[in-house]
């Protein structure tokens, strides 16, 4: 007989917000809390069609107001518990620019970036190190929760250093994930581990025209 819990994982949904403003497309959009854009509340409103499980499941929001926004739009009636490690990366001097106004601002720093530094911290924002504390953090969190059914409405950069964290691979992999706006990824959480069911799935977001 199989031990119960491979019989019966832990479903973990996690969710990128929804679209921001066009203004900062392309541009490193981490602790500055900017609203969702139009774009963004349609695809938010349109992950409440998705097949998500819900039953006695429990809603873990990032603080941001991108992603609460989302939230609110997609789960209008369910708790939403705003979980502070849920929130993006402090970008700090990167925060609203692009990567090729910084490789001109700060070339060295950003050769360091595309190098994938282990030590590489961004200037007057959150270092690598902080960062992975507080996806850990989450993890164990998740594995804790005493729900079957876990959603968390975050960001591109937790969900994808969050996947690797649970599978078990090196976070640097993070970089070859796409996790696009209002995306829904599911992984099976499972004592030994996770098993990735589904990634960056934007099905969803096709039914406004259907």
């Amino acid at each position: 007989m199989q031990p119960q819990s491979l019989i019966s994982p832990k479903r973990l949904t996690l969710i990128r917000h929804g679209d921001v403003p066009p203004q900062f497309h392309g541009r490193y959009l981490g602790a500055t809390d900017v609203p969702l854009g139009d774009k963004g509340r349609t695809q938010a409103a349109l992950i409440a069609s998705s097949n998500i499980s819900r039953e006695n499941a429990t809603f873990l929001i990032s603080p941001l107001i991108r992603a609460r926004e989302t939230a609110e739009l997609a789960f209008p009636d369910e708790d939403l518990a705003i979980i502070d490690n849920l929130r993006e990366m402090d970008f700090g001097k990167w925060e609203c620019k692009s990567f090729a106004e910084m490789s001109v601002e700060l070339p060295d720093e950003a050769q360091r970036m595309l190098d994938r530094d282990d030590n590489f911290s961004f200037k007057d924002g959150e270092d690598i190190g902080t960062f992975m504390s507080r996806i850990r953090a989450l993890e164990g969190l998740i594995k804790n929760s005493e729900s079957d059914s876990i959603v968390c409405v975050t960001h591109g950069g937790v969900i994808r250093n969050l996947i690797c964290v649970l599978l078990g691979v090196d976070s640097k992999l993070s970089f070859s994930l796409t996790v696009d706006y209002a995306s829904i990824t599911i992984l099976d959480i499972f004592e030994a581990g996770a098993r990735l069911k589904k990634l960056n799935d934007t099905s969803h977001l096709e039914r406004r025209n259907g």
